[in-house]
Order: C-alpha cells, then sequence, then structure tokens
C-alpha cells in the first residue's frame, strides 16, 4: 500500500486556517482521518491465515505500520464465520461442553479470544478481518485517503480548527459549517461501503498470542 505524509492534505486546509501553523494542521488532518476511517469503516483488511493451536484460545492481531486496530468485523475458522460476543455475553458463556469453534471477542491489546478453547491443532483454519485507522502518532496515511477522500478529511480537520477557542484560526460559526459537511462526507462514504464500494487493501499480520 502508498503512503504519504499528512502534510500532503495541508494545501486543503490551509485556505480556511492559513493562521495556523502546518503542524497543527496536519495533526488535526491525522485526528480527522481517524475519525473518518473508524465510523466509515473504509479501511479494512484480512489477515494471513493462521493456525490454531490446541489449548490456546487467544490470538493476537498485528496491524500493519502506521495503523491501529479500530475493530474486528469477522473471524473465520476452517470458512465458517463465529459469532462475536460482548464482554457481558462472554462472562455469562457455560463451561467448555463442545470441540466446534462457535464463538468469539475482541479485545485489548488487539487480542481476538475463542470460545471453546481448541481442543487440537488445526493448520491454516483461522482468518480474521479488520477495521484499520491511522495510527495516533502516525506520520503518515495511506494515498487513498488524499486521492478519494481528501476533501471530506479536510473539511474534519478544518472544522475541528475553527472550533478550537481562542486561537487566531478560531470561527465557531466556520467550524460548524465545516463540521456539517464532514458529517455529510463520512455519511456517503459509509453508504459506499455498506453497498459493497471498493476500500483498499493493506497487510496485516496475526500471531499466537500467549497468557
Amino acid at each position: 500500500m502508498i503512503f504519504t505524509s499528512w502534510r500532503n492534505f495541508v494545501p486543503l486546509v490551509r485556505q480556511s486556517t492559513a493562521k495556523c501553523p502546518v503542524s497543527g494542521m496536519a495533526a488535526q488532518v491525522r485526528e480527522a482521518a481517524r475519525e473518518f476511517c473508524a465510523r466509515a469503516r473504509i479501511w479494512t483488511d484480512k489477515s494471513l491465515v493462521s493456525d490454531v493451536l490446541a489449548g490456546e484460545g487467544a490470538y493476537g492481531l498485528r496491524p500493519p505500520d502506521q495503523a491501529d486496530i479500530r475493530c474486528v468485523l469477522s473471524v473465520r475458522f476452517q470458512g465458517a464465520r463465529l459469532t462475536p460476543l460482548t464482554p457481558d455475553q462472554w462472562r455469562s458463556l457455560p463451561e467448555q461442553t463442545a470441540c466446534a469453534l462457535t464463538h468469539f471477542i475482541f479485545t485489548e491489546p488487539n487480542v481476538v479470544r475463542l470460545y471453546p478453547t481448541p481442543q487440537e491443532d488445526v493448520p491454516g483454519a483461522l482468518l480474521v478481518e479488520v477495521v484499520l485507522i491511522p495510527a495516533v502518532n502516525s506520520a503518515q496515511g495511506p494515498e487513498f485517503l488524499l486521492s478519494k477522500h481528501g476533501t471530506t478529511i479536510a473539511h474534519g480537520a478544518i472544522s475541528k480548527l475553527m472550533l478550537m477557542p481562542d486561537r487566531p484560526w478560531s470561527d465557531p460559526g466556520g467550524g460548524a459549517f465545516y463540521e456539517k459537511k464532514f458529517e455529510d462526507g463520512v455519511a456517503g462514504a459509509t453508504i459506499n461501503v455498506e453497498q459493497g464500494g471498493a476500500g483498499a487493501p493493506a497487510s496485516s499480520q496475526y500471531r499466537p498470542f500467549f497468557d
């Protein structure tokens, strides 16, 4: 995947917040991009197929460089989709009685836990699909965010900057205007994803994670 500096978004932001330092603009671009990707779920990836190990129920996810994992979209075991659980549902599960995997939960830090705990080794059985967002301290983001969604992300950054109080570039009215434009852009991208629009490939890998 091709990445680009957050500073390359600055020309889209500077025209409305010229008094803000470039570093400040780039930081708000990154924050707007994180929010955009989290809400639209536009940056997704499938892990490499992994082995399941007997007695091991927890598997760690390793995101690509410059990315954080926002959430897990699906977990498949030998092609069958497992059912996601909330923490309360997970805690209420009965003692393990079955052998076939049926459920999973995604916990911090980036761990998928399987239920019931596998009772045997199964090579090449586990596949996880995740939603990615730019890492909180990333210097770059996916180039497709600039080429395809740069205007929307710029609107989000402009809104965040204008809504800062008591700054030379503060403009509450303008901030509200650009916030609405950002919301409209997120909504449009979300609809596109839900209707099968193309996201962007990456290359996350996961490895066994042992408690």
